[in-house]
C-alpha cells in the first residue's frame, strides 16, 4: 500500500544489542496514534 503525500521514517533494529523492552513499540504506537492491543506482524 502506496501512502501518497506522507512521509515515512525507519530505523535500523541491532537484534544483537535488543533487551526486549519494547520501548520501539511504545514509541511507534504512540506516534502513529495505535491503540495498545493492537499489534501489526510483518
Amino acid at each position: 500500500m502506496a501512502l501518497e503525500g506522507q512521509a515515512r521514517a525507519k530505523f535500523l533494529c541491532d537484534a544483537e544489542r535488543c533487551i526486549e523492552c519494547n520501548a520501539c513499540v511504545t514509541a511507534c504506537k504512540n506516534e502513529h496514534e495505535v491503540p495498545w492491543g493492537i499489534n501489526v506482524d510483518g
